[in-house]
């Protein structure tokens, strides 16, 4: 397939400045020496240009496991459809997860100002990986026993 012709008055250093005051909102300083660019006059879309997409439009999210975690899920869903006598799909599980976790957003900014988190590691440093999941398992364990234990009673059924 052939491909698609280049754009005569491409100037990809344009592009990024663009891009850079598009997702920053503020111009990045340039380095010494080299010529200072003007942004283009209107950078986003107006509405109309913008295309129309419903809220309720799936995105898709991607999270790699182990194997050892894989199985285990696996076997914790499988556990869950035994139990509860229906299919529990993983998005279910994940979907209902979240909501808990975002309904928990001030307990867990709560959690933080008072023990903050360390850097994150380097993804080759796996220890190190382990060590600051454990401390967010932690972290998103005390606010959520915070959080849900506020609510009591509250919670209804559907």
């Amino acid at each position: 397939m052939p491909r698609k012709p280049l754009l005569e008055n491409y100037d990809p250093i344009s592009a990024d400045l663009a891009r850079d005051v598009a997702t920053t909102g503020r111009v990045l300083p340039s380095p010494p020496g080299s010529r200072t660019l003007e942004p283009p006059a209107r950078l986003e879309p107006t509405q109309s240009e913008l295309p129309e997409v419903p809220r309720t439009e799936m995105i898709a999210k991607r999270l790699l496991l182990t194997r050892v975690e894989d199985d285990d899920f696996n076997a914790f869903l499988l556990r869950l459809q035994q139990s509860s006598g229906t299919k529990v799909p993983a998005s279910v599980i994940l979907r209902a997860a979240l909501s808990l976790v975002l309904a928990a957003e001030e307990a867990i900014v709560s959690e933080l100002t008072r023990h903050k988190p360390k850097r994150m590691p380097s993804t080759h440093d796996r220890l190190a990986q382990g060590a600051f999941e454990d401390w967010w398992m932690h972290c998103l364990g005390r606010a959520l026993q915070r959080r849900l234990g506020s609510l009591g009673n509250r919670m209804e059924v559907v």
